[in-house]
């Protein structure tokens, strides 16, 4: 079986043959945090030649206290999301923590559902 990675706009070295990598932050604290874990592994995934995609939760709701930090708010981190995106030319994820009818956020234009799509041939 020889899986595809499929409709992932902005993904590189798709070419190497490599596995695909899928990482940022549990969640998004604050741009300079997010802009400098994008620019540290880009720079890794480029030398490499990984396929690279930016995950960034805009808000942790699996927290055990009620006084736990889930975020920095939901427009301001999806639109440092939608930032390290552009700044780095990277497909960007996010965890749908909530299900929108068209599947997207509305902010960063990543996808709940379709962000990242795999067929077997």
């Amino acid at each position: 079986m020889h899986n595809t990675i499929i409709n992932i706009p902005k993904i590189q070295h798709l070419d190497s043959g490599n596995f695909f990598l899928i990482c940022g932050p549990c969640a998004i604290e604050g741009r300079d945090m997010a802009m400098s874990i994008a620019e540290k592994v880009k720079r890794i995934t480029d030398d490499l030649k990984i396929p690279y995609v930016f995950k960034g939760s805009y808000r942790k709701a699996n927290r055990s206290s009620i006084d736990s930090f889930t975020g920095i708010g939901d427009e301001k981190a999806l639109k440092i999301l939608k930032e390290v995106g552009e700044t780095f030319d990277l497909p960007t994820t996010r965890y749908p923590y909530r299900r929108r009818s068209n599947n997207s956020c509305g902010v960063c234009r990543c996808s709940a559902d379709s962000s990242i799509s795999v067929s077997s041939n």
